[in-house]
């Protein structure tokens, strides 16, 4: 781990820079987006922030690879890929599943605090029951 630290301090300089110049050029196919041989349709891959690069997210725009297999599909770009609006129903799809997985823990937990408290409740009428006189017993609960 000290060493991946120490290499990234070491390069992070030059990456910088390769981003500035990434940033630079994205912002010159923008002014020539149209033009100049450049279709309309050319999808222009977004901004790479310096701040989160190094933090490597899963949802980091750095790992979005549009345009780079554009042979395999004869220049057409995948919903998944170029579509903000497929993109965007995908991430509430998945929004929409943790969702439901929250709610199930949460029945689940439910579940479990209501049988502990059900323990609980015999326990303390068996415990008042003893204090007025009665036997102590403790039915099992079901």
């Amino acid at each position: 781990m000290e060493h991946t630290s120490k290499a990234l301090k070491r390069h992070y300089h030059s990456v910088k820079s390769l981003v500035v110049d990434y940033n630079k050029r994205r912002q010159s196919m923008i002014k020539l987006h149209g033009q100049r041989g450049i279709p309309r349709n050319a999808v222009i891959p977004p901004p790479i922030d310096i701040k989160g690069l190094f933090n490597l997210d899963v949802d980091n725009d750095i790992w979005q690879d549009v345009g780079l297999a554009d042979d395999e599909f004869e220049g057409k770009v995948l919903p998944w890929l170029g579509d903000e609006d497929v993109r965007n129903g995908i991430q509430l799809v998945q929004e929409l599943t943790n969702c439901h997985d929250e709610l199930s823990l949460c029945e689940r937990e439910l579940y479990s605090l209501q049988l502990w408290f059900e323990e609980e409740s015999v326990a303390l009428m068996a415990a008042l029951g003893a204090c007025e006189g009665e036997e102590l017993i403790f039915p099992f609960v079901e």
